[in-house]
């Protein structure tokens, strides 16, 4: 550890010492990155997309948008939460991404297919949100629902699909009244975590032919069944004491604590494991619901220690596991950031002190 340290300040003193070419990378990157607001600078959310640049960021305040939203660039996506909704009735995605690097958070995302109790075709699938054959996808603090008035047999809408993406982030949302809270197919080493997945009329995740996948902390309450894995194995816990995820089908008890389960006195966690299916096991099942912490995902990017302002204690956070490689004990997702590469150095520094002194900014 002392080793990365210090080669990880070694790099600090560099950039310090070279503060010119640190402040012209900074000045390069404001002129080159535009801030949109909806409705101020555009009538429509998709008319933003479309006339925003690769990198930029979009606010959207409050109110209701009928659209469906197509994210084709590197952008951020940012809604006045709780009281931004997208609202599709007419497409079968609300929202559907096909790029890196996008972010989309704040958002109560609907797609409310109508039905006829009096007869007729009954309504086609939905998605709410579909991302595609994209890597380093942030979707976190959103509602994402298939709501309308259709019976149960006839509500077709996946919460969220995701198909051939990796190092994809679906944190800190509500999916909820869905046909399928979440797809994962063919995507590989995405992280899971703190999502309330509730009433699902089939499964609260389907997961097909992806593996090492991080799921943890996410609360599966009242689906049909909770999950399907069809495939490889995936991490279901966070380890000891840490914890995985909340199953309102666990029947466990909670007498004992320690990492086997075998220390006299509760901990919070089930005494046994909870089968998740297809060779994966939740060792460390939470026995209370998991309540989600909002505003807590990185939306800029370097701000590691998630106080919205990139400054020295970022770098620093960064360069105390350099050289760290993913699987390593200490290792870090959120300061690999140049994008991801599996590995903290120089790279993840430079990126960081481009965006020295960038702050969230608000409504």
């Amino acid at each position: 550890m002392a080793n990365r340290i210090v080669s990880g300040i070694l790099p600090i003193l560099l950039l310090i010492a070279t503060s010119t070419l640190t402040f012209d990378i900074q000045l390069v990157k404001s002129e080159s990155t535009t801030t949109w607001v909806v409705p101020d600078d555009h009538p429509t959310i998709q008319d933003a997309i479309n006339n925003a640049s690769e990198g930029d960021i979009i606010y959207v305040r409050a109110g209701v948008y009928n659209e469906s939203l197509r994210i084709r660039k590197s952008i951020a996506l940012i809604g006045q939460y709780p009281d931004t909704i997208i609202r599709t009735n007419r497409s079968w995605i609300s929202v559907g991404i096909e790029a890196h690097n996008v972010v989309v958070e704040g958002f109560c995302i609907y797609n409310v297919p109508y039905f006829s109790p009096w007869g007729g075709e009954p309504p086609e699938p939905r998605w709410c949100v579909m991302i595609s054959d994209s890597n380093n996808v942030t979707l976190c603090n959103n509602v994402i629902s298939a709501i309308g008035n259709v019976p149960s047999q006839f509500k077709l809408g996946c919460g969220i699909n995701v198909e051939g993406c990796n190092y994809t982030n679906i944190v800190y949302n509500l999916i909820t009244d869905n046909f399928l809270g979440i797809g994962l197919g063919l995507s590989n080493h995405n992280l899971i975590a703190s999502n309330v997945i509730e009433d699902s009329v089939t499964q609260g995740m389907l997961i097909v032919s992806s593996r090492n996948n991080k799921i943890y902390h996410n609360n599966f309450i009242r689906n049909a069944e909770q999950i399907i894995c069809l495939g490889y194995e995936n991490v279901w816990d966070d380890g000891y004491p840490s914890g995985g995820n909340y199953w309102s089908t666990y029947n466990g008890t909670d007498f004992y604590s320690g990492p086997y389960q075998n220390e006299t006195g509760s901990d919070g966690i089930g005494d046994t494991p909870y089968v998740v299916g297809g060779n994966n096991t939740d060792t460390y099942p939470l026995m209370n619901p998991e309540l989600p912490r909002r505003y807590r995902w990185i939306t800029i990017t370097g701000d590691v220690t998630h106080d919205g302002t990139i400054d020295i204690l970022d770098i620093v956070a960064i360069a105390s596991i350099y050289s760290c490689k993913e699987g390593d004990a200490d290792w870090n997702r959120e300061a690999d950031i140049a994008p991801h590469h599996g590995i903290i150095d120089i790279l993840d520094l430079v990126t960081c002190a481009a965006h020295y002194g960038e702050t969230r900014k608000p409504f």
